[in-house]
């Protein structure tokens, strides 16, 4: 009998109880691996070497990536594993290695079980125990090196830490994150390691390792629902695929289904799109067909297409982006249509409230990427206005991590933001609201009421969606085609949202284009009104100015006055504040110079005089812009104060 024969029978006396474990054809894969290139592995005898770095440490410990030796087989990957160490005749140390291997198309389980099998022999040989935590190195390497010839270790660009370590699998096109549980189950499904003893968690020590290990892993930043490499764009498509669009060639969109990670862009399990499908023609505009969408009720069509312009604009992945605000009375359909955002793109619904101390939970949120909604904000609070400014300009917050002295953790603005309000007095902070997109619903009534409940919206939103996801991505294949100028300065504070979106328009239609920039223009115009409606003080000084310049009387006259006349002129209107201590000249003044951009869009005024001690200011009448967004926006879902001194101390 040759030896080889022998160490077959040999092999296989050893595995005889496994062979009652395991059914015929599992049998017979294991018997011909060991035919086929595993006899002279687990026929190895210790090998005798000079100990060195390269030999015991470093990457040796991840194993090394061998091509194939034969035509047709897989590759392969080995790492040295030292059973023991001594000290030779002359004094240097020695090593007594074998070598671990796994083959890529081995499974988890059986590369473990060869690998301890073969150094189980080994160590016997020689009289040496294979000890629980040898075994433990062993199965550890093993699981590693399965993982590397299966798929990649990746960690997060933006956030270096174990918690954002990455792996993707290749096999299904998955990109998990390591510290999730569903992770854990995956790597517990194929090595069978008890998740509940040590040896498990060694493994998930290593691997953390592993994937920040340079010379193995590399840096990403993992895609959330929508990822852009220059000029082509990526919307998943489940956990294991997305949707590459590119410019459009001749009028005709390039639109393709990818595997994940495709081009080196990979979507994490958990921030994908449900899977979808390109229909075929030229998809529905969810704006017109899909309600809620098509069937809110808008106070104007500038509002429509504001919403259909912000949609179209998500793709774009913008670091700076405005956020939208469903605002409107109670039962005006706000929080059902934000809702309806993230069932149209089939990703998590994500709706948070906004606490009096919650700015860490805010940044949290908004960090984690996608699309976010926060419901019902009508509570001001001292630090939302600040932190949404910085969020709606690719801003980041930066703080002390817990439980440490010196270090820091950063948090950026990755989510792109949907907010309702029906009282929305965050808005009286002039910065913040000029980084809005706002969109008024009026409230339903017994005429006009809602045509169907929450479930059936659902439900035909899902039958909308293939078709409302590829009108989506064909439009943006004809924008990103679209090299010619568009109209300049309709949006000052987002320029590049509103170059992107006004593309998407004329994608759509000369006609589309035209009113995207009336709409943006009546936007920029509703940002100064909203900002004036919600501060108690301006709106005072808004009503008076309006009632002068609509009465008859003073047609064609000009007010010039100070704070003080202003205040009179306020009294006329509401005798009950001549007494108020929320309301004086000083704060009228200070009002009108801190709003003063926000007032000269509404009216047109010449800046403020000093005539010593006191300021005077002009105003001759409404403002251009005013009178071509009056039609649309005054008079309708405006937040009022009642004029009587309680309601005052409340907006206050």
């Amino acid at each position: 009998m040759s030896s080889i024969d022998a160490e077959k029978e040999r092999w296989v006396k050893a595995w005889s109880r496994k062979k009652k474990m395991l059914g015929p054809k599992k049998w017979a894969e294991l018997v011909a691996l060991v035919e086929n290139r595993m006899i002279d592995h687990l026929t190895q005898a210790a090998e005798a070497v000079t100990m060195s770095k390269e030999v015991l440490g470093g990457q040796q410990f991840f194993g090394v990536a061998r091509a194939p030796r034969v035509p047709d087989e897989p590759e392969w990957m080995e790492s040295r594993f030292s059973i023991f160490t001594t000290v030779a005749a002359d004094g240097q140390p020695v090593a007594y290695v074998v070598t671990l291997r796994c083959w890529a198309d081995w499974d988890c389980k059986t590369a473990i079980e060869l690998n301890k099998s073969m150094v189980s022999r080994v160590c016997s040989d020689r009289r040496l125990s294979f000890s629980t935590r040898a075994q433990t190195e062993v199965q550890t390497r093993t699981v590693i090196m399965w993982m590397r010839l299966r798929g990649s270790f990746f960690w997060n660009k933006n956030q270096k830490i174990n918690n954002a370590n990455l792996y993707f699998d290749s096999a299904s096109n998955i990109l998990r994150v390591i510290h999730s549980d569903d992770f854990k189950s995956w790597i517990h499904a194929h090595s069978q390691i008890n998740p509940a003893k040590a040896d498990f968690d060694f493994l998930m020590h290593q691997i953390d390792s592993a994937a920040m290990n340079p010379e193995i892993s590399r840096e990403c930043v993992p895609g959330a629902l929508f990822d852009r490499r220059g000029d082509v764009i990526y919307v998943s498509n489940g956990d294991a695929s997305m949707v590459r669009v590119r410019a459009a060639v001749g009028g005709e969109p390039v639109v393709e289904v990818v595997p994940n990670g495709t081009d080196s862009v990979v979507f994490t399990q958990g921030m994908t799109l449900q899977p979808w499908e390109i229909v075929d023609g030229e998809g529905e505009d969810p704006f017109e067909h899909c309600p809620p969408f098509s069937t809110a009720n808008y106070q104007s069509e500038h509002g429509r297409m504001i919403a259909r312009l912000w949609f179209l604009g998500l793709v774009s992945c913008l670091r700076s982006y405005p956020a939208i605000v469903f605002t409107g009375r109670m039962r005006s359909g706000k929080s059902r249509t934000a809702k309806g955002v993230f069932e149209l793109l089939g990703a998590p619904v994500r709706l948070s409230a906004i606490r009096a101390n919650g700015e860490n939970d805010f940044w949290t949120v908004v960090n984690k990427g996608g699309v976010v909604c926060f419901d019902n904000v009508d509570t001001k609070n001292a630090w939302f206005g600040d932190a949404m400014q910085l969020a709606c300009t690719d801003g980041s917050t930066e703080s002390r991590t817990l439980f440490t002295n010196d270090q820091t953790t950063t948090l950026r603005a990755n989510a792109k933001i949907v907010m309702t309000s029906n009282n929305p007095m965050f808005a009286s902070e002039s910065g913040l609201a000029d980084r809005l997109q706002i969109v008024r619903l009026e409230q339903f009534d017994g005429k006009n009421g809602k045509e169907s409940g929450d479930s059936s919206i659902t439900e035909a939103i899902a039958k909308k969606r293939d078709s409302a996801l590829t009108w989506l991505v064909r439009t943006v294949s004809r924008a990103l085609a679209d090299s010619e100028d568009v109209e300049p300065n309709v949006n000052m504070r987002h320029p590049d949202f509103a170059a992107f979106s006004m593309r998407c328009a004329r994608a759509l239609s000369s006609d589309a284009y035209k009113q995207s920039i009336l709409a943006l223009k009546s936007a920029e115009f509703d940002k100064a009104l909203l900002t004036i409606q919600n501060n108690s003080t301006t709106n005072y000084i808004f009503e008076a100015l309006s009632a002068r310049f609509t009465n008859p009387v003073f047609a064609g006259q000009e007010w010039d006055g100070t704070a003080s006349d202003m205040m009179d002129a306020i009294v006329e209107i509401h005798p009950d504040l001549e007494k108020s201590k929320y309301l004086s000249a000083t704060s009228i003044g200070k009002a009108l110079g801190r709003y003063f951009d926000q007032f000269a869009v509404l009216f047109a005024m010449r800046p403020p005089r000093k005539y010593g001690s006191q300021t005077k200011y002009l105003v001759s009448g409404f403002s251009d812009m005013y009178a071509k967004n009056v039609e649309v926006l005054e008079g309708k879902s405006k937040i009022t104060p009642e004029g009587s001194e309680e309601a005052l101390a409340d907006f206050l």
